[in-house]
């Protein structure tokens, strides 16, 4: 037998401690609880009017800084100490924000409101085109008194920054009102309101150009005939006329929720296609007479009638 010694075992590592092994269990990145917070903070400040309701325009602007504020946890981790890393965090949150609070036209903090009110006279017009173009907020059209001898009254609720642009022309008898929110409506924080009050003396074309807005248009007393209407992400009511005679509608909305009234003793045909919609039609009035085309039974005969065509998104429209 060798009388060579056994080499020592080297000894076991110490274990870990219980409270060491839950703390590294529960060490994780700073990064997005504090996008969390930061999205909390938003969302709290919109409820006490701080921020305008559609702030997030801007914000989804920061999301390169998650990147950023990804690689400086990154390189930081273990370097400095957790506390320190999550006040770079924070900070770059925080000047984001702040950036996108001072620099000119991305503004989040909702600035002063002002009223504007414009009005042009018939001057001789027996007959008008009107055109409204309105980006993010709520539209209200109707109708002026009888006898009015203005064209239309536009009132503008909204920032200063985004005063609207309204003209009125009128060449052998044809008027033509248009009134058009300012370029780059859409990067401001505060969501506008405009009220249209138009003629119904005179026969009208309308054609109204909105995006995420809500609307609501009613033509019941208006001479219209012929409505167009082109909306985004929106929630929109039309009342057509009641005895303009023949009025001719078309309508193409994106992502929409869109409402139709056909007043009482007025006939209609009205025409779908598009994408994914819910499709809500009064069958007792305008039976379904092919794929897609519904019509009431008196619509060739009746003097006041209307022919809608709808292009719709991923929407749902009703007709009652």
């Amino acid at each position: 037998m060798s009388d060579t010694p056994t080499a020592a075992a080297p000894p076991a590592p110490a274990p870990v401690p219980i409270f060491e092994r839950e703390k590294s269990r529960r060490r994780g990145g700073l990064v997005w609880p504090l996008i969390l917070i930061a999205v909390g903070a938003i969302f709290l400040l919109q409820n006490f009017g701080i921020l305008a309701p559609n702030a997030w325009h801007q914000v989804w602007r920061l999301w390169p800084l998650v990147l950023v504020l990804i690689g400086i946890e990154i390189l930081f981790r273990g370097r400095i100490s957790g506390v320190v890393t999550g006040f770079l965090v924070a900070g770059l949150l925080i000047g984001g924000l702040a950036a996108l609070a001072v620099i000119p036209r991305l503004t989040l903090v909702a600035g002063p409101i002002e009223t504007r009110e414009f009005e042009y006279r018939l001057d001789g017009a027996t007959q008008a085109n009107v055109n409204l173009e309105f980006g993010a907020g709520r539209l209200v059209v109707g109708a002026l008194s009888a006898g009015d001898g203005r064209v239309g009254r536009l009132t503008y609720t909204g920032p200063d920054a985004l005063r609207p642009n309204a003209r009125y022309s009128m060449r052998n008898g044809l008027g033509d009102l248009r009134f058009t929110i300012r370029p780059g409506a859409g990067e401001f924080a505060v969501f506008p309101n405009m009220t249209a009050d138009l003629n119904r003396d005179v026969p009208m074309t309308l054609r109204v150009t909105s995006g995420a807005s809500d609307a609501t248009i009613d033509l019941t007393e208006l001479r219209v005939s012929r409505f167009d209407l082109e909306t985004g992400a929106s929630s929109t009511r039309i009342v057509f006329p009641r005895s303009a005679g023949a009025t001719e509608a078309r309508l193409r909305t994106g992502a929409a929720s869109l409402v139709m009234e056909v007043p009482e003793g007025v006939a209609a045909q009205v025409r779908h296609s598009g994408g994914l919609s819910s499709l809500d039609i009064d069958q007792a009035r305008f039976p379904n007479v092919e794929r897609n085309l519904y019509r009431s039974a008196d619509f060739a005969t009746n003097p006041n009638r209307v022919d809608v065509r709808v292009d719709s998104g991923a929407s749902s429209v009703t007709v009652r």
